[in-house]
């Protein structure tokens, strides 16, 4: 009646491993990441190391005639799994054969870092590095190397492809996108309102919530990016119990409508 509950496992020599969803492990979303990056000539980019030498990986779209970039993130917070199904999902639309997806393409860069804490992952954490931190804490603090790393990288990208959008995927207990603070507009100017409305006519009464509120004040990626490079930041959120074909649906809708509105804003030179 308290909303608690109390699980006793036998636990074998050797040690056993309990896990609320169907993993997700750095190896599968390194496999991943590889299979993506030799499909589509992404450049890998070692980030930096973790705090036990785990590497943390970026990917980059080759810079040709683009002019902007969009970034994505993910896993942060190791058993946000339904989080990083999402990521997997929204990237694959960007990279389809598609006239949508070329144009886009042939217009943005694309930098992604699929897995910013790999020793969470590995052992098995809730929501810290391997010394206990928050990494989605520690954006301007910096006291981490899988944070610092990461910025290093979002800096370099952005003097050669200025960063147009930044998401960084997570999962809670219910589908939200946590968007710039209520009263705030940064670059490009209008974007957040105008992507929110056309996922609604799309999605319908499937609209992940939405909220305006949540930690503007905390050292998060989200606010960190929105206040040093003056642009939109979200937040995606995806719920853990989430239905897999409603992850996949949601992630491309959202990569759609991304992909149109970036640009028809560089278009219309916004």
């Amino acid at each position: 009646q308290d909303g608690t509950a109390t699980l006793r496992l036998r636990v074998p020599a050797g040690g056993l491993f309990v896990a609320a969803q169907p993993p997700l492990t750095n190896s599968a979303m390194d496999r991943w990441a590889e299979d993506l990056a030799a499909g589509n000539g992404l450049r890998r980019i070692a980030v930096t190391k973790s705090v036990h030498g785990r590497p943390v990986t970026a990917y980059e779209s080759e810079l040709a005639g683009q002019r902007d970039s969009l970034v994505l993130i993910s896993r942060q917070h190791p058993p946000e799994v339904t989080g990083g199904l999402a990521f997997q999902d929204f990237v694959a639309r960007l990279f389809t054969d598609g006239d949508l997806a070329r144009r886009f393409r042939d217009r943005f860069a694309i930098g992604l870092v699929p897995g910013v804490n790999p020793d969470g992952v590995a052992r098995g954490h809730w929501r810290t590095n391997a010394r206990g931190v928050d990494l989605n804490r520690d954006w301007g603090p910096f006291t981490q190397p899988e944070t610092r790393g990461v910025a290093a990288w979002l800096a370099g990208l952005n003097e050669r492809a200025p960063i147009a959008l930044f998401l960084d995927f997570h999962s809670t207990n219910r589908d939200v996108f946590y968007m710039p603070h209520a009263g705030d507009d940064p670059a490009p100017s209008g974007f957040a309102a105008a992507w929110r409305a056309r996922l609604r006519g799309r999605l319908g009464d499937g609209m992940p919530d939405w909220s305006g509120e949540h930690n503007p004040g905390l050292p998060t990626a989200k606010s960190w990016v929105r206040n040093e490079y003056g642009v939109v930041a979200i937040t995606y959120e995806v719920g853990d119990n989430t239905p897999r074909d409603r992850i996949q649906r949601v992630a491309r809708v959202a990569a759609e409508e991304t992909m149109k509105l970036l640009l028809e804003y560089r278009e219309a030179g916004r």
